[in-house]
């Protein structure tokens, strides 16, 4: 199945300005299971992601979105 993924980041700060929303798209091949493993990492440790990106300092929500395409 090929499904659409789309991280949203509200209230970012990149080195301690305000950039506001973040919002990254991105499409992948992939099935049922992978797709329930990628969703339960997500929720366990979806704050890791936003902690490995290089110069965000604080955010205010983080939302991710499947759709299947």
């Amino acid at each position: 199945m090929n499904v659409k993924f789309t991280l949203t980041m509200n209230d970012v700060f990149v080195e301690g300005k305000r950039v506001g929303t973040v919002i990254i798209d991105w499409l992948a091949e992939t099935n049922e299971e992978e797709l329930a493993a990628v969703t339960e990492q997500w929720l366990v440790s979806g704050d890791e992601l936003a902690q490995r990106m290089t110069g965000m300092t604080d955010y205010g929500e983080m939302y991710l979105e499947v759709q299947e395409v």
